[in-house]
């Protein structure tokens, strides 16, 4: 019989990945978000695994941060990044009176934070309005290295069926603004209210989903090729199918499952 750990590397079949999660601020004393990410990052400093791509980052709001592991080449691997990453963050918060939250929306009713500083997200906040004014919902990504653009779409034609089953595994936002919201994934509702959301569209190869994304971009329906919100996408930045389907889980072994459940389903 295998051991758990054995069978658990087995997972990725020789496969590389990684995994994006992002978090909320909010006042330890009074639960509401607040605008804290810079102070945050600047307290948790670089990340462990920053040789190999691992990363604190803002995300669209200033009540937001995320971090993102390094390669991993097995799920225990991927574990102790996330159990770092969390903890880093979450001392980073505490030092200044913020817990970091991993839920995919506010829990808790307050005022809008303001964007995080940038000229992308003030496009972003310029070309959606009151869509994003608010946006503070929160995935996990899971990324899986693929050997070529024309692989990755291939991947994401295979996932489409499987990414609302993904979703509804993973779903974590059941309260929005200190009410029920009737919804498991409350996250997954305020999503689809963005051009380029839901289950991504079936593409023969890499240059029709580009050409899709640049005929979206130069309409000015997205702002950039990164504002496409699909559950599953070739990604822009990295040589991976990205996997956004999944709510922030409430906890790191959580994010190991729904990484696993992502790798068990890719056939590389």
């Amino acid at each position: 019989m295998r051991s758990s750990s054995s069978a658990a590397s087995e997972v990725y079949k020789g496969q590389t990945g990684g995994v994006e999660e992002e978090f909320l601020l909010v006042d330890a004393v009074s639960g509401e978000c607040v605008p804290d990410c810079e102070r945050v990052l600047a307290a948790a400093g670089p990340h462990p695994w920053a040789a190999s791509g691992g990363s604190f980052q803002v995300e669209l709001l200033a009540s937001q941060v995320e971090a993102a592991t390094g390669v991993c080449r097995d799920l225990p691997g991927l574990a102790a990044q996330l159990r770092v990453g969390r903890a880093r963050l979450a001392a980073a918060a505490r030092e200044g009176g913020a817990l970091l939250v991993a839920s995919g929306t506010p829990v808790l009713d307050g005022r809008p934070p303001p964007p995080a500083r940038g000229d992308r997200f003030a496009a972003i906040m310029a070309a959606y309005g009151d869509v994003v004014e608010d946006y503070q919902a929160c995935g996990c990504h899971v990324h899986v290295g693929v050997p070529g653009r024309d692989t990755a779409v291939a991947v994401v034609n295979h996932l489409r069926p499987w990414l609302p089953v993904l979703l509804a595994l993973s779903a974590n936002s059941p309260f929005d603004h200190g009410r029920p919201t009737g919804y498991a994934s409350r996250r997954a509702v305020a999503m689809a209210r963005f051009p380029g959301a839901g289950v991504p569209p079936w593409s023969a190869s890499a240059a029709e989903w580009d050409a899709r994304v640049a005929a979206l971009v130069e309409a000015g329906v997205l702002v950039d090729e990164a504002m496409t919100f699909w559950l599953a996408r070739p990604s822009p930045r990295w040589p991976t199918v990205e996997v956004r389907a999944a709510d922030t889980a409430a906890t790191a072994d959580e994010a190991v499952l729904q990484a696993a459940l992502v790798l068990s389903l890719i056939p590389l």
